[in-house]
């Protein structure tokens, strides 16, 4: 079962509901993990709240993670751009391929 489900599982969206009653993107998280191993996520976006307003309005920002080498790899393969953000050169590296940056 372990298997199937990193075979079919690659990005893991998690939504929150805040005390002012809003819902948001709290965490998204890929799915590191391989066949058999135990699930291992690694976080490419994370909600900060700030402090809570008087109003008890929720404000805050994302923080961005670096993009896992493999994941950088598909979406290079695939042609698609990925954006700075999220710590990857826009270049390939020796090997052909992009790979993770430093902390953002």
């Amino acid at each position: 079962l372990r298997d199937q489900i990193n075979a079919a599982v690659d990005v893991i969206v998690h939504l929150s509901r805040y005390p002012d009653g809003s819902r948001r993107v709290a965490e998204v998280s890929v799915v590191a993990s391989t066949r058999q191993e135990e699930f291992r996520l690694e976080p490419l976006l994370r909600f900060q709240a700030d402090r809570y307003e008087v109003n008890r309005r929720v404000t805050g920002e994302f923080r961005r993670f670096p993009l896992p080498r493999h994941i950088a790899e598909r979406l290079y393969i695939a042609g698609e751009t990925i954006p700075a953000a999220f710590g990857v050169r826009a270049a390939p590296s020796a090997d052909g391929f992009p790979y993770p940056g430093g902390a953002l």
